[in-house]
């Protein structure tokens, strides 16, 4: 017949067998976790859980601290991995909104044209923008996109056309050396793309600047008034 010690050892096995359930259920609790405001309130579960087992004594108490400490561990972790993606998304963001947006084309001084014949339409149909500024200065790409032509020709000197992402044609002219970029080769905004200059028919150095729209540069599109535009670039950059 078994004794009372046989009862006690029974007890405990028992006790611990709960215990060590409660450790897995609390510990499975807090893998399980998806967000952070679930968090606490399963790792309050997983407490509520251990303390519900039945399981007393020393065992108990050793095996409830360490589902706490695995709880606690697992939770840190897991949020740490979480702040860590959305970092990575945040700065993709960022980084996509810097490549997308519009820039001035001049980083110098500069004006956005002089006299009533540098603006668009001009009383002789200019279909551009002249703005001026001094030879040599930077010119960069108001928007990326991919170069749809690039050389020298007659009139418009050393040019670069540049088939921006919001599917319009930007136009530089008047470079002052032939284009650094080629046909195909992929910009992002503000990508240096040349300097003022003063070839082809050009008088004093300046860019002539042409927006157009699809399909694109004398290929079925119509070029727009740009005055606005630049205005806004300009005082945002």
């Amino acid at each position: 017949m078994p004794g009372p010690h046989s009862h006690r050892s029974r007890g405990r096995r028992f006790a611990a067998v709960l215990a060590l359930s409660g450790v897995i259920g609390a510990v499975v609790l807090v893998l399980l976790a998806t967000t952070r405001d679930q968090r606490p309130q399963l790792a309050r579960a997983a407490h509520t859980t251990i303390a519900d087992s039945g399981a007393t004594g020393p065992r108990a108490a050793a095996s409830s601290a360490a589902a706490a400490r695995v709880a606690s561990t697992t939770s840190r972790r897991t949020i740490r991995a979480e702040t860590n993606r959305r970092a990575a998304l945040r700065l993709a963001r960022e980084q996509r909104a810097r490549t997308d947006e519009h820039v001035f084309p001049i980083r110098g001084r500069h004006d956005r044209g002089r006299y009533e014949t540098n603006d668009f339409g001009g009383g002789r149909g200019h279909q551009g923008q002249d703005m001026f500024a001094g030879c040599g200065t930077p010119l960069v790409a108001a928007l990326g996109g991919v170069v749809k032509r690039a050389g020298t020709e007659g009139a418009g000197g050393n040019y670069v056309v540049i088939a921006g992402k919001d599917r319009h044609d930007y136009v530089y002219m008047h470079l002052a050396e032939p284009p650094p970029v080629r046909r195909g080769q992929r910009v992002d905004s503000g990508q240096r793309i040349g300097h003022v200059g003063d070839s082809g028919n050009a008088d004093g150095c300046h860019l002539h600047f042409e927006v157009w729209t699809a399909p694109g540069w004398y290929t079925g599109g119509e070029p727009i008034d740009t005055a606005k535009l630049l205005a806004a670039w300009d005082a945002a950059t």
